[in-house]
């Protein structure tokens, strides 16, 4: 699996992945059970209320919607099948939602299967959380998860934060096409041992499950 990136601008940002590689925090490897689902914590009333939808969902279909024309965001319409629920509940196995995006075209669309994040907001109406997904990976164990990403730590407003990274047998091999990288992003974005680098690609070798990636974007969020 091939994932070609846009290309990218070197900036700060790319800087401030390179530092943050000194906070980067790798777990043993623990058992992971495919059946993960978040529990509402019965205690916590504003969990209670939330009507959060969070879920592994594959693409079936995001076209622009033309008739939001008065907002800065441009709007979508989504169509996902749902592979996996982990948090809130939704009947049926196909969902439909808008999403609103300020740059283009969602990035996460790009991407065969996104652990997305939709609000309900009543009479069968779905919002996705703005920008808030991750794109993950079926795992050689049944499990899925998503590779090492820099932004965690170069965005981590919880300096104490630590993402649980491991070493993961993904069902097929997740390579990222580099061409359009200079080396220095290369080394900010796609750093070893995190990825293997083989010529213009990048191989992922370390990720986190899905069940740190729902706390990781709980404490976040």
């Amino acid at each position: 699996m091939l994932i070609k990136i846009p290309a990218i601008k070197l900036s700060l940002y790319c800087l401030l992945c390179l530092l943050a590689l000194s906070n980067c925090h790798t777990a043993n490897q623990t058992a992971v059970d495919p059946a993960f689902y978040a529990v509402k914590d019965s205690s916590n009333e504003n969990e209670l209320k939330n009507n959060l939808l969070v879920f592994v969902g594959e693409k079936i279909l995001v076209v622009k919607d033309t008739s939001n024309r008065m907002s800065f965001d441009s709007k979508f319409k989504a169509r996902y099948k749902i592979i996996k629920t982990v948090y809130g509940s939704f009947k049926g196995d196909t969902i439909e939602f808008d999403v609103y995006d300020h740059y283009g075209i969602p990035p996460f669309c790009e991407y065969k299967n996104v652990l997305l994040f939709v609000k309900h907001l009543g009479n069968n109406v779905y919002i996705h959380e703005k920008y808030q997904y991750f794109d993950v990976y079926k795992t050689k164990n049944g499990n899925w998860a998503s590779t090492y990403a820099a932004y965690w730590y170069a965005h981590n407003y919880d300096k104490k934060l630590k993402v649980p990274l491991q070493k993961i047998d993904f069902a097929e091999p997740v390579s990222i096409d580099l061409s359009k990288l200079t080396s220095r992003q290369r080394r900010a974005y796609y750093p070893q041992p995190y990825y293997k680098i083989k010529g213009d690609t990048a191989v992922a070798i370390y990720g986190v499950y899905l069940p740190d990636l729902f706390r990781l974007k709980k404490k976040v969020f």
